[in-house]
């Protein structure tokens, strides 16, 4: 399936929507509301940096996300532009950020999340994870 064929597509009703991958459409749960609000929330965050370029976009894990499924998307987006991708854990309340420039690593709260793509300084984990 293209992606143009995918976007005519009529948004599903229920606890379902779809996604394409690599020219396949699969079924996905919705992102419950915690999701939502950590990806808006870290959003946030970086959307409001001195410098920032491009397009931002967050991944959450959900339940359902295999680790398989995390690496494709990973590699996916690093080979097609991406400067960086981030996968955001609540239940272990991690950032794990990659890039094609340096090795993967993951940070937790108490640490600080140095902004390479965004022209230095740095994010601390807790206020990603922050209950305001």
């Amino acid at each position: 399936m293209s992606v143009e064929e995918f976007r005519r597509l009529p948004k599903p009703v229920g606890d379902f929507d779809y996604e394409l991958h690599h020219g396949e459409l699969v079924q996905v749960t919705r992102t419950k509301k915690k999701h939502h609000v950590a990806r808006h929330r870290l959003l946030d965050l970086l959307k409001q940096l001195p410098g920032r370029q491009g397009h931002i976009g967050i991944e959450v894990l959900s339940p359902s996300n295999t680790a398989l499924e995390m690496y494709d998307r990973e590699q996916f987006c690093l080979e097609h532009g991406s400067k960086e991708f981030w996968t955001v854990d609540l239940g272990r309340r991690q950032v794990r950020v990659a890039s094609n420039d340096q090795p993967v690593k993951s940070y937790r709260e108490g640490s600080e999340i140095p902004l390479l793509a965004f022209g230095g300084g740095g994010l601390r984990v807790s206020d990603i994870f922050s209950e305001d």
